[in-house]
């Protein structure tokens, strides 16, 4: 039908959501300030972010999970 996007090529190299989770927590791991206080839920692509974390550094937790690949689509962070 128009306008319907085709379905996925079979062996796509599209992430999983699993995938995608993890390498966004490897980015925040590896980041110069604490990000321990937020969880990452990744879901057809879509990331939320929960938790706790300092205000200074919000900006840089949003810019570090876009590099890696993701979107936050659901912040439910409370910032600090």
């Amino acid at each position: 039908a128009p306008g319907r996007l085709p379905p996925p090529t079979p062996g796509a190299t599209a992430r999983s959501d699993e995938e995608l989770r993890d390498d966004i927590l490897q980015c925040l791991n590896q980041a110069d300030f604490d990000a321990s206080g937020l969880s990452v839920h990744v879901e057809n692509g879509a990331v939320t972010l929960r938790g706790k974390g300092e205000s200074a550094f919000k900006e840089r937790v949003l810019d570090l999970i876009n590099a890696c690949g993701g979107l936050v689509t659901d912040e439910q962070v409370r910032w600090q």
